[in-house]
């Protein structure tokens, strides 16, 4: 299904948007592996729905530009995305992280796509495209939900952490190598040569090489 395809849906008021009929299935699927408990589950499933709303939205902004001036202008992009992010993210989890997170990804998104689209405009572009959409909703999801439990567990007082990774071999290396290993809740795991505090973590450098549609858990233990 093309981004023009799409467009009138993209356009629609909120209330009358159809996402979840469109792609509940196929997250529900993505995240059935990850060892987290099935309504942990069903939040990834929820957050990743209004996710993958807010980036077509934030699309649909730079269609709008390109139509009315010619031009991408990332920086539209950038804020519509962000505070749309932002308000998703808020509903689970508000701290430094999680904010720096989302102004970063936001930018890198926007900048991604102005990058892409520049000089090659069009609406049918995979970097304007539903597929694109899902795929950021996939692991935005994910860092939510995982920062979620993190911060959770600590409040709890919970002392050590586990790192699960979903061995179906189709995981990364890295993380199959890290698979088990228990850590004090405070120290960050070693994943690939990057610190991480738990999966999905970029706080402390790693790369979409180590967080881009990462499946993995942590099991947090007393």
């Amino acid at each position: 299904m093309t981004y023009t395809q799409n467009r009138e849906q993209r356009t629609m008021p909120l209330s009358k948007l159809s996402f979840d009929e469109l792609n509940r299935p196929e997250y529900e699927e993505y995240f059935s592996k990850v060892r987290v408990s099935d309504e942990e589950k069903q939040k990834r499933v929820e957050a990743a729905l209004q996710i993958e709303e807010a980036a077509l939205l934030g699309f649909s902004t730079v269609q709008y530009d390109y139509q009315i001036n010619k031009m991408i202008s990332w920086l539209s992009l950038q804020k519509a995305l962000h505070e749309s992010f932002r308000k998703v993210a808020k509903q689970y989890v508000d701290d430094d992280f999680m904010e720096n997170h989302v102004r970063n990804t936001a930018l890198n998104i926007a900048l991604t796509t102005y990058q892409n689209l520049q000089n090659n405009y069009s609406e049918d572009s995979y970097w304007l495209s539903d597929d694109r959409a899902v795929n950021i909703a996939k692991t935005e999801s994910s860092v939510i939900l995982d920062r979620t439990e993190y911060a959770e567990a600590k409040r709890k007082g919970y002392r050590y952490k586990r790192w699960d990774t979903v061995m179906d071999g189709k995981e990364r290396e890295t993380h199959g190598e890290v698979n088990g290993q228990i850590v004090l809740i405070d120290e960050p795991f070693e994943v690939g040569g990057c610190l991480m505090m738990h999966p999905c973590d970029d706080s402390m450098g790693a790369g979409a090489d180590e967080v881009a549609n990462c499946r993995c858990s942590s099991t947090y233990l007393k």
